[in-house]
């Protein structure tokens, strides 16, 4: 039973640990991750809802300028965090970015847009030795893997 009904529209975040673990402990992309899974699931939804057929994959881009995530996130992570989360989401094969331009004047930028890659997404969550005969050298058990490069300050 829910006790308190939302606002249409509202906004809210939510981080689930299977996220955090995939998006290595990072707190914007985890959140974000699940801000586009549930933006994808809506749109595909409205595409049924209204008698159609999903017919072009640009039909399931969602906007991601910095200014409406931030809104989205309701300020909680700044400008600099979404885009390194956003390129974490990406060389992670969870989203794809893609930087639109106007078909007018090439020097001009529309806002920036991803489309959710979900079965990634399923795969990373999914993912442990088990179930993996020879893991990508990137991930073990589900989680992207950091290059550390030894320093002269660092042993």
């Amino acid at each position: 039973m829910k006790i308190i009904t939302p606002p249409k529209n509202s906004f809210y975040i939510t981080i689930t640990d299977y996220y955090l673990r995939i998006c290595n402990g990072n707190k914007c992309a985890a959140a974000l991750l699940w801000l586009y899974e549930n933006r994808h699931a809506q749109i595909i939804t409205e595409i049924q809802n209204s008698g159609r057929k999903l017919s072009n994959i640009a039909e399931l881009q969602q906007e991601s300028s910095n200014g409406y995530l931030q809104k989205c996130l309701l300020g909680t992570f700044g400008s600099g965090s979404i885009r390194d989360a956003n390129t974490l989401l990406s060389d992670s094969g969870f989203i794809q970015l893609y930087r639109n331009f106007d078909s007018e004047n090439e020097n001009y930028c529309l806002s920036n847009s991803i489309i959710f890659m979900p079965q990634n997404v399923q795969d990373a969550i999914d993912l442990h030795p088990a179930k993996t005969s020879n893991p990508s050298s990137k991930t073990r058990r589900g989680v992207l893997q950091k290059q550390v490069t030894p320093t002269s300050k660092t042993r």
